[in-house]
């Protein structure tokens, strides 16, 4: 693994401002539906909410080029702050993305949410974060020649370690993170069975 890798990606401190942002995020979101909250419907949190993914491959992709890129660099300066500030304003995006699924700005975004489909691979979503980038590392440490950058090449690769993460993790979730889950739980909460409340205000 290299210093570069390793100062921008897996020290801990680069994603405690994602962190609190997410937990910040999720106290909102449990203090709104507890209070029933309700934003207005406007199809300009519509608008935004959609514009998500596309703005970060937009913003994020000139910035890189423009800082990192193999022709004339940017000053020191903007690329320092680009590395700072690239984590909060990638996690305030998302956290945007995330409220508008919650609250539904959009309809159909909230439909496909909705979707049982995303029941399975959400449970996964923890041993896949932990595995990937091993596998990652296996198949940098496994390659004895030079890979061509292309599109499809990138394409395949990046579907390839998500499928793979996922067929990981769904034995190693079954095994072990169950598990261990419910053992927590028993271990903390005991036997006792609590009943449904319903959270709707009569």
């Amino acid at each position: 693994m290299s210093d570069e890798f390793r100062n921008v990606h897996t020290l801990s401190y680069n994603n405690l401002s994602a962190y609190v942002i997410g937990m910040c995020l999720g106290l909102y979101i449990y203090d709104a539906q507890r209070n029933d909250k309700q934003f207005p419907k406007s199809k300009i949190l519509s608008l935004l909410a959609w514009m998500v993914i596309p703005a970060t491959f937009l913003l994020f992709g000139i910035c890189g080029m423009y800082s990192f890129g193999s022709n004339e660099r940017a000053p020191f300066l903007f690329r320092i702050i680009f590395a700072a500030a690239h984590r909060p304003i990638l996690a305030i995006l998302y956290a945007f993305l995330v409220l508008g699924l919650v609250f539904k700005f959009s309809k159909l975004g909230s439909i496909i949410a909705c979707w049982s489909v995303w029941r399975l691979p959400s449970r996964l979503s923890y041993m896949v974060y932990i595995i990937h980038i091993n596998i990652i590392q296996y198949l940098l440490g496994t390659r004895t020649q030079l890979d061509h950058v292309s599109f499809i090449n990138i394409a395949t690769n990046f579907v390839g370690v998500i499928c793979v993460s996922f067929l990981t993790a769904l034995p190693l979730y079954l095994l072990v993170e169950a598990p261990f889950r419910n053992f927590v739980k028993t271990l903390v909460f005991g036997n006792h069975i609590y009943p449904a409340k319903d959270s709707k205000k009569e």
